[in-house]
């Protein structure tokens, strides 16, 4: 049997193709120092991806691919992928290379210190701004339901043993962000920029109004759940 990897990086992947072979690239020469798998998680996408992953996993085998066999949206995805991650630290990051992997080292570094979850706090102007005005506003509501600052993003890292529980909490639209949150004891941070995004968000406007109702009845759940289960353990 092969040693388990000292960390695990999980990636949904949604027409991306264009960018996965790059993103492979610069996260091996972040982890250089660590061993590592690349977890990709193809949420069933329309573009080529599909071949792109494949072609990275024959040439490399620290990179393991999950397919779904029809999409099921960003967060399933990582959840699914969470479920074959074998690291000792797991990193959650998206595919477009907005989320820079050179944060890898200090995102894995900060649980190695702590043993508890850590969010890359996001610096500077990333989108335009009335969506980042809209998207603040519902951060700041979120954070005071879980304490994860408004700054941060999907681009987190976390100890395998949080994993188990993530995957218990059963949830018909799980925020991985928000049950990270409410679960780990202790958020950190580490700063860092995010690449700004020119180009024309997945979500739309009704899109990111949903997203932001099923983010605080994630956390109204979860929250719920905690006290009731894991507090009787």
């Amino acid at each position: 049997m092969s040693p388990r990897p000292e960390v695990s990086v999980v990636v949904p992947v949604y027409n991306n193709a264009t960018t996965l072979a790059q993103l492979a690239l610069l996260v091996s020469q972040a982890l250089r120092p660590y061993s590592y798998e690349l977890v990709f998680v193809n949420d069933d996408s329309p573009d080529d991806s599909a071949a792109v992953l494949a072609k990275l996993a024959d040439e490399d085998g620290r990179v393991k691919v999950k397919t779904l066999a029809e999409n099921q949206g960003q967060n399933r995805a990582i959840m699914a992928g969470l479920g074959i991650a074998e690291g000792k630290i797991v990193v959650v990051m998206d595919a477009d290379l907005q989320d820079q992997p050179q944060h890898l080292p200090a995102l894995v570094q900060q649980v190695e210190k702590t043993g508890e979850a850590t969010f890359l706090r996001r610096q500077g102007q990333y989108q335009k701004g009335g969506r980042m005005a809209t998207s603040r506003i519902y951060k700041r509501l979120l954070q005071s339901m879980t304490g994860l600052h408004y700054q941060a993003g999907s681009y987190f890292s976390i100890p395998a043993t949080l994993v188990p529980t993530l995957l218990e909490v059963p949830l018909r639209h799980p925020i991985v962000t928000v049950m990270v949150a409410v679960f780990s004891p202790t958020l950190h941070y580490v700063p860092g920029t995010r690449s700004h995004n020119q180009g024309i968000s997945n979500y739309t406007w009704r899109g990111r109004m949903r997203y932001a109702r099923r983010a605080l009845a994630c956390a109204r759940y979860c929250r719920k759940w905690k006290r009731t289960f894991i507090a009787k353990e």
